[in-house]
């Protein structure tokens, strides 16, 4: 199986290595459910298995509201537990003005593009070519799911948070 290709500008928090098994999270820092569920699950399970065959990486993103999950919000949230936007605003009926708990594991920034295109055959070979086994698959199944792909390139999004396009080339 392909290694993961990890995309992020610098590591914020921590230090981040690949090991056996490795845990991502990808969060928001304008993502009320972010700091309600995913980020205390992740510190628990932090503080619980990280060892020398585990190994923890927490990525912040930003595929939407552009303002307000960028670089330096996510360093304010490491240094002081500040808190913003709708995150801030779930927090203070939770009767918190900062956050109640540390981020212990390793916090990346995820790479950002300025680029307003994105080549969707380039995502889609990518994503394909993860599966170990695509390469024996008949050619009418690569072309079946490589056609499914470019009718939905909502469902790709996600998985390249840089920003949304402005324009996809190959998508028509």
């Amino acid at each position: 199986m392909k290694k993961l290709a990890l995309h992020y500008n610098e590591i914020l928090q921590g230090d981040f290595e690949l090991k056996k098994l490795n845990l991502l999270l990808v969060f928001q820092v304008n993502c009320p459910g972010c700091f309600s569920y995913a980020l205390p699950v992740f510190n628990q399970l932090f503080n619980e298995f990280n060892t020398c065959e585990v190994s923890f990486l927490a990525i912040s993103t930003a595929f939407e509201d552009f303002d307000k999950n960028t670089l330096n919000n996510t360093k304010e949230l490491i240094k002081s537990g500040t808190l913003i936007g709708e995150t801030k605003k779930f927090m203070k009926t939770q009767g918190l003005d900062i956050l109640p708990y540390t981020l212990d594991f390793p916090i990346a920034m995820d790479k950002m593009s300025m680029d307003d295109t994105i080549d969707l055959n380039t995502i889609i070979t990518t994503i394909c070519n993860i599966n170990p086994n695509y390469s024996i698959w008949p050619e009418f199944e690569k072309k079946s799911s490589s056609t499914k792909s470019k009718k939905s390139p909502r469902i790709l999004r996600p998985n390249f948070p840089y920003l949304y396009p402005k324009s996809i080339k190959g998508y028509s």
